[in-house]
């Protein structure tokens, strides 16, 4: 699995972006162990719901938080625009 992750870095992804994220993955205690833990979970059924849902959410919001603030310290923005905000605040884009 983690050859696959090694792999993600691209021509087509910023090298220093997906630098700073794979070392904030690595860094984050547990969170290589929950991924992995959450795909083979995730292999074993055919839908996803109730806790295993919950769950593979939870990370990918973790890890998309993560994406942000590398990307925000390697692009060194002026302005950032957070557009998902109000898209978010609705307890129905939870589930």
């Amino acid at each position: 699995m983690l050859g696959e992750r090694t792999r993600v870095a691209t021509e087509t992804v910023d090298a220093e972006i997906a630098g700073r994220f794979q070392m904030a993955v690595a860094n984050s205690p547990g969170r290589t162990a929950r991924i992995d833990d959450l795909c083979a979970e995730v292999a074993r059924h055919r839908h996803v719901e109730g806790d295993l849902r919950h769950a593979c959410v939870a990370l990918i919001g973790e890890l998309r938080g993560m994406l942000a603030q590398a990307s925000v310290q390697s692009l060194e923005p002026d302005l950032i625009i957070l557009d998902e905000i109000p898209a978010l605040s609705r307890p129905a884009a939870w589930r």
